[in-house]
């Protein structure tokens, strides 16, 4: 499992340009966002730490290994993710916020290691997108030795 296969864009994490879908999701005025809202996510192995807690593992990770970092957000919304892996396994649970102009978003997902496509959840929201709550489909769009970059198709409930 490469360690810059993210998320979130919420999740999306890692990110190529990506035509928009229909997006309600921001500025809406008293309720939870609606609608759908695609994002480009990309991480950079360089901008995270791998935090290897004990036992320690000769291998990539062990359980309960961490790897923190944060990656750039474009495509319906521009903004930044901050996201923290939590390895169990050859899996990890992924957790994290996308912060974005009117507001953040934050989400949780369970990764399988090499794993194209996966789904997590939106749980909540801040500024125009409180009481957010959805789901995202995470898909992995390109991957280097260094970076990884993911479509996320968020699909907010109303």
């Amino acid at each position: 499992m490469s360690v810059t296969r993210l998320l979130v864009p919420l999740l999306g994490a890692g990110v190529v340009a990506t035509s928009v879908v229909a997006v309600s999701a921001g500025g809406q005025g008293g309720g939870p966002p609606t609608g759908t809202m695609t994002l480009n996510v990309v991480t950079k192995d360089a901008n995270g730490t791998f935090v290897d807690v004990p036992p320690k593992s000769k291998k990539f990770s062990s359980d309960g290994d961490q790897f923190v970092g944060r990656g750039t957000v474009s495509g319906d919304a521009q903004g930044t993710v901050a996201y923290e892996f939590t390895y169990d396994g050859d899996n990890a649970f992924l957790r994290g916020a996308v912060a974005l102009p009117n507001g953040k978003l934050f989400f949780e997902e369970f990764d399988r290691t090499g794993a194209k496509l996966t789904r997590g959840a939106i749980v909540g929201g801040t500024g125009s997108y409180a009481g957010a709550r959805g789901d995202f489909e995470d898909r992995t769009v390109k991957t280097t030795k260094s970076s990884t970059t993911a479509r996320v198709t968020i699909t907010f409930v109303g």
